[in-house]
């Protein structure tokens, strides 16, 4: 009989353990992937509610961890786009977005309730009666400036034209789809005002100037539309 070769032996035996090895290794990734996959699937209370086929496209979602950025998520943007085609809503692992918020001061007002005194800045919320508009409980007066309310053509700013003092008039101009930074102090002399006017319907892409009752000139502008209330920006240019 011939020799045996050790080396060829030993070198076989070496490999057969590296291949043990790398399946064991795959077969451990596999098993951690798989229970982290079952564990997402066992938290499905986001499809609550749910029925048929959005439950179904739901549970797919739950199971395959979507809400998490790191996982999925060309799987989960598909069944996004399935779940918003049933049911028209936003999916449930899918946060909505905040918009930032606008630059420089700015407010936020519930419509019909609150008004903002532009000169100082303040806030009066729940007007009517309030201390800030004088305890008048029939209508906003100064020192506030304006208040929002919502039709269903959109926002409506509405100016408060009765004055402390009936010399002093209201003026308002209205520029259509001017972002709010582009307009600067120029716009005071350029004669398009108009006075004691009631109410201006507010896009979003457009900006307002307002002269009040203390005669300060403030753009306003950068709408945030929201179903109860809505917020805008607003300088002195004055």
């Amino acid at each position: 009989m011939g020799s045996v070769n050790v080396t060829s032996v030993s070198m076989r035996r070496t490999a057969s353990v590296l291949r043990s090895l790398v399946v064991l290794s795959f077969a451990l990734a596999w098993i951690a992937a798989s229970g982290d996959v079952h564990a997402k699937a066992k938290d499905k209370s986001m499809c609550d509610g749910l029925k048929g086929a959005a439950k179904g496209v739901c549970t797919a979602a739950a199971a395959l961890g979507c809400g998490d950025p790191t996982k999925h998520q060309k799987q989960c943007d598909v069944l996004g786009d399935k779940f918003e085609t049933l049911t028209g809503q936003l999916p449930p692992w899918e946060e909505p977005v905040d918009p930032p918020p606008p630059p420089g001061p700015s407010v936020t007002l519930f419509y019909d309730t609150d008004a903002v005194d532009l000169e100082t800045g303040q806030l009066c919320e729940d007007a009517l009666g309030a201390a800030c508009n004088g305890g008048d409980p029939f209508d906003i007066r100064p020192p506030n400036d304006f208040w929002l309310s919502l039709d269903p053509s959109g926002v409506v700013l509405v100016p408060v034209l009765v004055c402390d003092l009936p010399t002093d008039t209201v003026a308002i101009a209205v520029l259509t789809g001017t972002p709010f930074a582009s307009v600067d102090a120029s716009i005071i002399a350029s004669g398009i005002f108009q006075e004691n006017v009631p109410e201006v319907s507010f896009g979003a892409g457009d900006t307002l100037v307002l002269r009040t009752c203390d005669l300060g000139y403030f753009k306003i502008g950068n709408l945030q539309v929201g179903p109860d209330r809505a917020t805008v920006s607003y300088q002195r240019l004055n």
